[in-house]
């Protein structure tokens, strides 16, 4: 499976489907139009080895900029990206969505996998049961002020608040209020809490965003006698998630029922039998 070198533009990935296009004299080429670098190995770990992952140039809002063009308006041309807080009526048909939240909640939803993060690297006191769901509850209130930015087009910028040292280790707790001046929206925070605080467990595998669970997460694991940073978190949860995990997504089971009404093959056909 190929994926795009860093740096290319939207012009620069219409092309490449033009090309591969005119040279697939059967129709038979499918592609696979991603949000970064780390859909694209998940997409090479579990889809057909002969689709064309391409990277977008500008996250998801460039994703489905691509997809919104003439030259990728094929049948054999699909986009996934993460659900976050998006209106998925108003979604094309060739979008799909990972389960829950983003990749990473698609990823940690397998409890095989979080078990064994946990048993492998988290250094905390909770238990298995309750690490992960802690966690989902400390970040609950910026969860929430994240889907009213998407929601209510606040413009609030998120990419450079940074919560790690906000994050108490010995109670697991995060100083969401002071995470929320650092952001600029500190008259949104009680609001937030409070709506927080009627959130149940499900909910919370909808809105809790994967660049923050990961930082959380890493902030109370440790390889061997270093922390990790959110970035090796996700790789990770990557590697511990297997082929037979994603036979249980709703994802997978969108895509299959679509490549089968299309007569394409994103999945292999030995990858749609349950595992022995």
């Amino acid at each position: 499976m190929d994926s795009i070198r860093e740096n290319r533009t939207k012009d620069d990935i219409l092309e490449e489907i033009r090309l591969e296009q005119s040279a697939d004299i059967y129709g038979k080429k499918c592609f696979i139009i991603t949000e970064g670098s780390d859909d694209v190995l998940f997409i090479r770990k579990m889809f057909s080895r002969s689709v064309i992952c391409l990277e977008s140039f500008a996250g998801k809002s460039g994703l489905m900029e691509i997809m919104a063009e003439q030259d990728a308006a094929s049948d054999s041309i699909i986009g996934i990206r993460d659900r976050d807080y998006v209106d998925e009526t108003a979604l094309p048909d060739r979008i799909f969505l990972y389960d829950h939240c983003c990749l990473e909640m698609m990823l940690l939803a397998e409890q095989a996998v979080t078990e064994s993060f946990y048993q492998i690297y988290y250094k905390g006191k909770n238990s298995c049961d309750t690490f992960l769901l802690n966690t989902m509850r400390q970040l609950a209130p910026y969860s929430i002020l994240r889907k009213r930015n998407e929601k209510e087009s606040l413009g609030i910028s998120f990419r450079k608040a940074g919560f790690g040292d906000l994050i108490d280790f010995s109670n697991e707790s995060l100083n969401c209020a002071r995470l929320f001046q650092r952001t600029g929206e500190a008259e949104r925070f009680h609001a937030c809490q409070q709506e927080a605080d009627e959130l149940e467990e499900t909910a919370l595998w909808e809105m809790t965003n994967g660049h923050d669970i990961c930082t959380f997460l890493g902030c109370l694991s440790k390889t061997g006698k270093k922390g990790m940073d959110e970035t090796s978190v996700r790789n990770i949860l990557l590697v511990s998630y297997r082929k037979e995990d994603f036979f249980k997504t709703t994802l997978r089971q969108n895509i299959l029922s679509y490549q089968h009404q299309k007569h394409l093959e994103f999945l292999e056909e030995t990858d749609q039998q349950n595992p022995s």
